[in-house]
Protein backbone atom coordinates (compact mmCIF):
# COMPACT_ATOMS: atom_id res chain seq x y z
CA UNK A 1 0.00 0.00 0.00
CA UNK A 2 2.94 2.47 1.35
CA UNK A 3 4.83 1.19 -1.66
CA UNK A 4 1.61 2.41 -4.46
CA UNK A 5 1.44 5.44 -3.05
CA UNK A 6 4.97 6.39 -3.15
CA UNK A 7 4.74 5.28 -6.80
CA UNK A 8 2.04 7.26 -7.55
CA UNK A 9 3.43 10.08 -5.73
CA UNK A 10 6.74 9.90 -7.95
CA UNK A 11 4.48 9.77 -10.98
CA UNK A 12 2.55 12.95 -10.20
CA UNK A 13 6.18 14.71 -9.23
CA UNK A 14 7.99 13.53 -12.40
CA UNK A 15 6.03 15.00 -14.84
CA UNK A 16 5.18 18.25 -13.47
CA UNK A 17 8.95 19.54 -13.28
CA UNK A 18 9.42 18.54 -17.45
CA UNK A 19 6.45 20.33 -17.84
CA UNK A 20 7.83 23.66 -16.21
CA UNK A 21 10.93 23.16 -18.00
CA UNK A 22 9.34 22.62 -21.54
CA UNK A 23 9.36 26.35 -23.06
CA UNK A 24 5.54 26.48 -24.33
CA UNK A 25 4.57 25.43 -20.97
CA UNK A 26 6.99 27.58 -19.41
CA UNK A 27 6.15 30.98 -21.50
CA UNK A 28 2.62 30.03 -20.96
CA UNK A 29 3.13 30.08 -16.98
CA UNK A 30 4.90 33.71 -17.41
CA UNK A 31 2.36 35.32 -19.78
CA UNK A 32 -0.19 36.50 -17.43
CA UNK A 33 2.86 38.19 -14.55
CA UNK A 34 4.27 39.55 -17.67
CA UNK A 35 1.18 41.11 -18.59
CA UNK A 36 0.43 42.72 -15.05
CA UNK A 37 4.27 43.51 -15.02
CA UNK A 38 3.33 45.62 -18.07
CA UNK A 39 0.12 46.73 -16.91
CA UNK A 40 1.91 47.98 -13.39
CA UNK A 41 4.83 49.70 -16.52
CA UNK A 42 1.80 51.25 -18.13
CA UNK A 43 0.28 52.88 -14.53
CA UNK A 44 3.31 53.94 -13.64
CA UNK A 45 4.01 56.04 -17.01
CA UNK A 46 0.19 57.18 -17.16
CA UNK A 47 1.01 58.28 -13.42
CA UNK A 48 3.99 59.91 -14.34
CA UNK A 49 2.63 61.09 -17.38
CA UNK A 50 0.17 63.59 -15.01
CA UNK A 51 2.02 64.63 -12.36
CA UNK A 52 0.00 67.83 -12.05
CA UNK A 53 -3.61 66.01 -11.40
CA UNK A 54 -4.04 66.03 -7.51
CA UNK A 55 -5.00 62.56 -5.62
Amino acid sequence: MNQDRAETATKSMGPEPNLKSKTPQASRSTLPYDQLKSRKIAVVFVTADQPATPR
